[in-house]
């Protein structure tokens, strides 16, 4: 795969059983992947998921920090991708639903290892300093390229995509939204999510029950980076 290798972007797919759709529905057609990246196309991304086998979604995900077992001295949670043969539960999971949690300070460190291109143990700041205690996993490291690949991705999400409420002036903003189902209620509640990073800062906006990435934790994001320059 590559941003330009097209992916089929249909309003529903069905795997095991199970129909997985867009948000409120929407399709693209057959586009390049980076567009199916920038519209938070659902679909494309399960389609792609058929690829992957049980360890590949982890193995990507601990690259970026996820679920590495990392420790800070307050409470922090790591994010967890489990490992699965089930094509219905791994389709899920290619979206950020199924078994996957995130933390906010988890997902600013993912972001944090696209920005470097390696994923950095985060370190609480205290007078004196402390080193961070040896992981007994350490991350494995992005493949050759990926981060930038990765950046080029969220930077299509900011200028022309889901995330264009982050898109403030000054140095170049990187994203990603998201729209994440829980609950059994019809439809779904959904917790809106930005995370991104710029310049040497990353971050992540999480509204609890509060809808929509691109609509409500986008701006907040824009709020942030306008008031830090």
């Amino acid at each position: 795969m590559t941003p330009d290798t097209p992916a089929a972007c249909p309003p529903s797919v069905t795997v095991g059983g199970r129909t997985f759709t867009n948000f409120e529905g929407e399709t693209s057609g057959t586009v390049p992947f980076s567009v199916d990246f920038a519209r938070s196309c659902n679909t494309a991304f399960i389609g792609l998921a058929s690829r992957l086998n049980a360890d590949q979604l982890q193995t990507a995900g601990r690259s970026l920090g996820i679920g590495t077992g990392w420790k800070l001295p307050l409470p922090a949670f790591t994010g967890q991708i489990p490992t699965t043969a089930d094509p219905t539960e791994l389709a899920a999971d290619a979206i950020g639903q199924g078994r996957v949690l995130a933390s906010p300070v988890a997902m600013a460190l993912a972001a944090g290892a696209v920005d470097a291109g390696t994923w950095r143990q985060p370190v609480l700041v205290t007078d004196p300093g402390a080193p961070p205690p040896a992981l007994a996993q350490p991350a494995p490291p992005l493949p050759a390229g990926a981060a930038g690949t990765l950046g080029q991705l969220m930077r299509g999400v900011v200028t022309g995509g889901t995330g264009t409420a982050a898109n403030v002036p000054g140095p170049p903003v990187f994203g990603k939204t998201g729209t994440a189902e829980f609950g059994s209620a019809q439809p779904p509640q959904t917790h809106a999510w930005f995370i991104g990073y710029r310049g040497d800062v990353s971050f992540a906006v999480l509204v609890e029950g509060g809808g929509v990435g691109g609509e409500v934790a986008a701006p907040i994001a824009a709020n942030f980076l306008k008031a830090t320059g």
